[in-house]
This record gives structure tokens, sequence and C-alpha cells, in this order.
């Protein structure tokens, strides 16, 4: 739908204003904010006031269904009968009880201050469709709390047939031996948390080294040409025709 469309389409309720601002409006304000579509608006949106009345406002932006973005273009001529301001004042805060968001301009500005009104709707949708950082960690706590909630109720389910499955044994056994039965399992899940609840060992492997060796003098020959790590004491070294001598 293109804004001429739209314009046709609402033809009727746009001429209620003798003035024609609020059709202005649309041309000069409205059809030139990038994030609205003519879908999106809705002209003398229809509510009901805390009195069950049926009450209007002059366009209805809505940015998706769960955000809604109320404009009012008033005169000045409304403010002059304290009748018509105080219905006013009231009817605005119905609205705002029920839709949370309203933008009021007055016809003067839109004239006068067109690129102004345009710039604040466009900066106030922004905001709308950006998710502030508290509803995140609101959510986030929802989120944890409706997890813990869940789990507390399982655990009680789960005891609840323990209990009762032990209760339907008993009835076959004496009562002092249920007891010991509950008893014995709760010290073996207490044992089994213990052991799962302690770090890992690390067993460590320690290699025995080579003790050294030395050799005896009487075993020296049976050594030659070896090549061979000994540890002891050196008394003599000599050098002869095949190669020295160590002793």
């Amino acid at each position: 739908m293109t804004w001429v469309e739209w314009l046709d389409k609402y033809k009727v309720l746009l001429d209620q204003h003798p003035a024609d601002y609020e059709r202005e409006f649309v041309l000069r304000v409205l059809s030139k904010v990038k994030s609205i579509t003519p879908e999106m608006v809705v002209p003398q949106f229809n509510f009901k006031d805390h009195n069950g009345k049926n009450r209007y406002i002059d366009f209805m932006i809505i940015i998706n269904k769960n955000i809604y973005l109320a404009i009012e273009l008033d005169g000045k001529s409304k403010f002059d009968n304290y009748s018509i301001f105080d219905d006013t004042m009231m009817r605005q805060n119905d609205l705002i009880k029920q839709f949370k968001h309203l933008l009021r301009f007055t016809n003067k500005q839109m004239l006068n201050e067109t690129d102004w009104i345009i710039a604040s709707i466009t900066e106030y949708i922004k905001e709308l469709k950006i998710p502030k950082v508290c509803d995140l960690e609101l959510t986030e706590e929802m989120l944890i709390q409706f997890e813990t909630n869940r789990a507390i109720e399982e655990n009680i389910q789960k005891m609840e047939k323990e209990l009762k499955e032990v209760k339907q044994e008993s009835n076959s056994m004496s009562f002092g031996t249920a007891v010991l039965i509950v008893a014995l399992a709760l010290i073996v899940l207490i044992l089994f948390s213990s052991i799962a609840s302690k770090p890992n060992k690390t067993i460590e492997v320690v290699k025995e080294q080579p003790k050294p060796t030395y050799i005896q003098a009487v075993d020296a020959k049976n050594h030659i040409g070896e090549y061979k790590e000994v540890c002891g004491f050196i008394a003599d070294i000599k050098q002869f025709s095949k190669g020295v001598y160590i002793n």
C-alpha cells in the first residue's frame, strides 16, 4: 500500500478535522519517517477508557504485535476550556495505561518544526525496537528461576515416587527393615557424592635409573675393544703401543 492509497482508504476519518491538520501530518511527517509504512498506521484508533467509554486517538503506529505508539496532534483551543482539557488528560492517561507509549505534538509544531518531529518519532521508534538491558537481565533471571523451580519439582516428584515404592515394599516387611534400607541407600548416595566431588589424583610413574657399575681389575681384559661407562678412582694412566692403560 502506498501513502496515496492510504489517504484514500481513510479519507472519511481524516476529513473530520475542519483544518485538515491530520491529513497534513500524514503528508508532512508520517510519510517521511522511514521506519513507518502505511500498513502500520491506524487513524482515529479506538479504545475504551476506565469507564468503558469508546475513546479515540489521532494516530496509532503498530510497530509489532506487542508495541504500539500513539500520536496525538493538538491545537491551542483544546486547552482554553477546562472541561475539554480535563477530558483530554483523562483520555490520554487511560491510553498510556493500556499502550504505554504516547507522543504529543501541536499543530503549530507540525507546520513550523516538521524536521524535529520526524527526527523525534524516528528516534523513539528506534529505542522501542531495542530491548533494554534491564529487560534482558530480568528475562535471564526469570529463566534461571524457572529452571530452578522445575528441577525442584522434578526432585520432589522423584522423592514422592521413591517413598511410595518404599511404603509398598514395607507392607511385606517390618518397618525396621524398611528404615534400614532407606538409611543404607542414603549412605551409598553420600559416599558416591563424596567420591565424585574429589579431584582425580595423577599417579606419577618414576622410572628407575640404572645403577652405575664398575669393573674389577681382573675383569678388565674381558672388555677390551668395548665402550663402557664406569666410575671409580683412577690411580694410574699409562700409554702403550695399543692404547691407554687406566688403573
